[in-house]
């Protein structure tokens, strides 16, 4: 950890930014995760930060601006969904199941966002978490593969699609 932060100082002011800003939620993690709507949210902009920002900052290019609507879309079903499944935040007051509603409504607002600001790619991110969002899970373990898996294979579709 210390090894990573002494190599973090090295990097641009506005990457020392983004890494601060995830650091910071990381931190306040355990008092937010149990806010209902609120663990989407961070979470998603957390990894945006990550996946989108730092490559932004780091490199001066990136699809930064378009990806932001798709990606962070795709994580916020995928945290909703495992919320259903797990019974926690936003599935506590309402049926577990009714979450997982919302997680497709989510992320097909993904998949619509992406062809609507010209990143058709990048609906393939979305897009595998919706086909992932199909059926109710049998158990946890089920819905963890399955969701986690699908945002993978829906990252690397997207790389191929955009020609990497």
């Amino acid at each position: 950890c210390l090894v990573a932060g002494v190599l973090g100082l090295r990097q641009p002011p506005q990457a020392i930014l983004i890494l601060v800003a995830v650091c910071a939620l990381a931190l306040v993690h355990v008092r937010l995760r149990d806010l209902p709507w609120a663990k989407p949210v961070y979470i998603a902009l957390a990894w945006i930060g990550v996946v989108v920002g730092l490559p932004w900052v780091l490199r001066g290019s990136a699809p930064a601006p378009v990806a932001l609507g798709p990606v962070a879309l795709a994580i916020a079903a995928n945290v909703l969904a495992c919320d259903a499944v797990d019974r926690e935040a936003e599935a506590a007051q309402i049926a577990p199941k009714k979450v997982w509603w919302i997680a497709r409504a989510v992320a097909a607002a993904g998949v619509a966002v992406a062809f609507a600001t010209g990143a058709a790619p990048l609906a393939a991110i979305p897009g595998c978490l919706l086909l992932a969002l199909v059926r109710w899970p049998a158990d946890r373990r089920f819905a963890e593969r399955v969701l986690d898996g699908a945002l993978l294979v829906g990252a690397l579709a997207a790389i191929v699609l955009m020609g990497g």
